[in-house]
């Protein structure tokens, strides 16, 4: 996380850029540019901590990681707000010595050969893709948690090939009468509504009303027996 980030600044892609010279750092020590267990310190050190470079790193990856892990965001390589870059942006950072060896162009075509190329165990059955003898056995033993959604057989079929499959609408109606509730009521008569009965039927997903007319009823005549 980029300084400006952690003391709530407005910030831009320039923080793509520090994350990219953390990203290099960790690559070329095997540990981040800061560190500490605690969360609270971490960030203070973020913040404050002078940038540690060892000694067996190149010259041009000293410098890289100097301009990445600017704080002063306008100093930063590829902020593009500097002055002192005669080159800015992305195209500071393409030019910059320790991208030296790289061809741009051929990269984007996808013409460059890989300066290594990883061994492959041949133990997959035959999927070298599937080899993780590279992978932290932390990482490949821990336990995943599998949860089996419930599908009805005559259902399953038809969504085999899908990783979600919704519950079936029959048990969610079933569900729903279960649980509705059914109400009547007669609503005061208005003179715009003589002689009508009103009855509410009330559920959990919605709410009828139908209004029953009987033509017969005179409100001002009383019943005869």
């Amino acid at each position: 996380m980029a300084p400006e980030m952690i003391r709530n600044k407005p910030y831009s892609h320039a923080v793509d850029w520090w994350a990219l010279g953390a990203l290099i750092y960790e690559m070329v020590t095997g540990y981040p540019p800061f560190r500490h267990n605690n969360r609270k310190k971490l960030l203070e050190k973020i913040c404050t901590e002078k940038l540690s470079l060892p000694k067996f790193l190149h010259a041009d990856t000293h410098s890289i990681l100097k301009q990445l892990l600017e704080r002063n965001v306008d100093k930063r390589l590829g902020a593009g707000k500097s002055t002192m870059f005669k080159v800015k942006g992305v195209a500071a950072i393409k030019q910059h010595p320790f991208f030296s060896r790289i061809d741009w162009g051929l990269l984007a075509q996808r013409k460059i050969t890989p300066p290594v190329t990883p061994l492959l165990a041949t133990n997959t059955g035959g999927l070298g893709t599937l080899d993780t003898s590279c992978f932290a056995e932390s990482f490949t033993k821990m336990q995943v948690a599998v949860d089996e959604t419930q599908v009805p057989d005559d259902h399953g079929s038809l969504f085999h090939r899908f990783s979600f499959t919704a519950a079936d609408v029959r048990l969610r109606r079933a569900s729903i009468s279960t649980n509705s509730r059914i109400n009547e009521e007669e609503q005061p008569i208005d003179e715009h509504d003589e002689g009508h009965l009103v009855s509410t039927i009330s559920t959990p997903d919605d709410a009828a009303t139908s209004v029953v007319e009987s033509s017969t009823i005179d409100p001002h005549v009383a019943p005869q027996c």
